[in-house]
This record gives C-alpha cells, structure tokens and sequence, in this order.
C-alpha cells in the first residue's frame, strides 16, 4: 500500500481518535466501579477533574472537563425506568434458587453508569452515552454467586429499544436473562410468537417458577434449552419474521459470538438483531485503523490475546488486496457494511 503524505496523516490521525476511545472507555470504565462522586453535580465535576487530568492547571483541566467529557454525561429521571411495565413487575422480587438468585441491587446518586449504547462521528470518534440519577435507584439483579448474569438497570432498559421497536411476527431470542426483552415484546400485537433459546437449565428452571407465571401473554412464550449458536445451524430460520441475539455481557466478551454469527447470518441469508450492536462495530473500527497503522508502518502491533487479533490479522489481509489511493476508499474501509463483508 503506497499512500501520499495527506493519506498517511489522515490515517495517523484517526488512529490517534481510536487511541482516544480507548482511552475514555477505560476511564469510563473505572468510573463505573466507584461510588458515589458526591451530593451535587458541581461535586460530581470537581471530583471528576481530580480523576480525569487534561492539564496540571485546575481550571484548565476543568474547562476541557466540560468541553470533552461533560457533553457524555446525562442526568437520568429515575422516574422513566420505575415506570417500565417490567420493572414494576418484579421490582420486589427476590428469588434464591440454586446457582441463581435475583436480588435487589443500587445505583447510588451521583455514581456514573453507562446509560446506552454508543454512537460515533465522521471520524469515528466514540461517543459514550454516561449517566448519573440524583436521588438513589433500585432495580433487580439476576446474580450467579457475585457476578451479575442480568440487571433491569437504566442500560438494559435503552439498549433493549432497538430491539422491542423492530420485533414482529413470529421471534426468535438467543439468551433469556431476566427475560425482559420476551416480556416486553410479547405485549406487542404485532408479535405472533417467541421462541427462546437459553443454554443454562438452571436459568430456564428459575424463569419458569418466578418470571413466566407473571407474563400476561406467556401463551406467546416457548423455551428451548440448546445452544442458540448449534440451534441456528442446524433448524430452518425462515419461520421467524425477527431474530434477536443476546448471549453475551459485554462487547469484549461477545466479540467472536458476534464474529461467528455474521459468517451464519450471511450462510442462512437472515438478518439479525444485536444487543450492544453498536458497541461492536465500533471494536471493528478500531481493528480496522490498527490494521491500516500496522500495514502504513510495515510493523506488528503487540498482541494480548484478545480476539481482536484475529480481526486485525483478516482486515491486513483484506487490504494488502486492494488499491487504495483516496480518503474516500479509506472511508469505506470504516464503513459498517464494508467491516462486516470483510469477515467472511
């Protein structure tokens, strides 16, 4: 790949974006670790910029505080999530039942969370969706020993949206949880049926005994124990109208889920319906500018392990292919169609 100085140094500086996004992500991260940061918005911005160091000058750091991070950070209305049909169902519900257990969990005032999913820019700049209630939030867990299987908290809540909005039909789930996403969608009228595939006995053993009883269209509702990747090779996917996928906790530890139900997705011409979608396709993009920088470089970037490299190894391949000679074939190179093609 033989690029011009202008082509270098636009590829230079989104990877320096990428970079960036790493950086706030881990920040954020952390953040959603720790306690309260106060009692007050004013002392949720002072403590964040002795956190968040942008200059040694205090009132610099704080007016780049508010210039770069503040605009991601959202004050919740406690009062949008108590109302949820769902949460109003089982909001005091409390189950101990073998391995799991659903109890009450809190999110502190003025204690940051992540509120939805991401969105970018032009130049793939990440934009992280923070958010902070100012009086205390409950909400239920489903709990396997001290990991959180499933919460009904303020993210799970909005990132479900997409996925209730485009339901119809007869649905296909992968991954049952608290059940909220069959619960919600079985109240649609448009939805016929719904058909989940749960992977863990003891999931399907508690939703049985404490959730479905509470389901007021549980004749909609049919739970299939399987592996929901072997189910989708081996049944017919033409008799579901929406396939929503959900087995994973986070981007990172979905990331070769995701990689292995696009090659299905394309192989059984059927299109999917991802929870955190976005959050994944901003993992490949950032595969995509490593593999741009590590080609431009004629260097290897030092891998951890993570399945990210296989990615970065498929998109070098990829390009080492191509002619590229413009800004724009850079461009679609980062486009999310293009990202995923490139996959398979």
């Amino acid at each position: 790949m033989s690029l011009n100085k202008d082509l270098k140094e636009y590829i230079f500086h989104l990877d320096d974006v990428r970079q960036d996004n790493i950086a706030y992500a881990e920040i954020f991260n952390e953040l959603f670790f720790s306690p309260s940061l106060g009692n007050s918005k004013e002392d949720l911005i002072s403590e964040l910029s002795n956190i968040i160091i942008f200059s040694e000058n205090q009132k610099e750091n704080i007016e780049i505080l508010k210039r770069e991070v503040l605009p991601m950070i959202y004050e919740g209305n406690i009062n949008d999530y108590i109302s949820d049909p769902y949460y109003k169902l089982i909001s005091s519900l409390k189950v101990n039942d073998g391995r799991y257990k659903i109890i009450g969990n809190a999110i502190e005032k003025y204690q940051l969370f992540p509120l939805d999913d991401l969105s970018f820019d032009d130049i793939n700049k990440e934009h992280s969706k923070i958010g902070y209630f100012n009086e205390d939030y409950s909400f239920p867990a489903l709990m396997e020993g001290k990991n959180i299987w499933m919460s009904l908290n303020p993210n799970e809540i909005n990132t479900m949206k997409d996925g209730i909005k485009k339901a119809k039909g007869n649905v296909l789930v992968l991954g049952l949880g608290l059940g909220y996403y069959p619960f919600m969608i079985s109240n649609k009228d448009e939805v016929r049926s719904v058909t989940i595939i749960e992977l863990e006995k003891d999931i399907i053993n508690l939703f049985n005994k404490h959730l479905y009883p509470l389901f007021k269209n549980r004749n909609k509702i049919k739970v299939i124990n399987d592996d929901g990747i072997t189910f989708l090779r081996k049944n017919d996917l033409n008799q579901y109208d929406t396939i929503f996928i959900d087995i994973w906790h986070d981007v990172d530890d979905g990331l070769a889920l995701f990689y292995e139900l696009k090659k299905i997705e394309k192989n059984k011409n059927k299109e999917f319906t991802y929870w955190l979608h976005n959050g994944f396709i901003a993992m490949l993009k950032r595969c995509m500018v490593q593999a741009l920088v590590d080609i431009l470089l004629n260097e290897k970037y030092q891998k951890d392990g993570a399945f990210s490299d296989k990615i970065i190894d498929i998109y070098e391949k990829a390009i080492k292919e191509m002619n590229i000679s413009t800004k724009e074939d850079i461009n679609n190179l980062l486009l999310e169609n293009t990202l995923i093609e490139l996959l398979n």
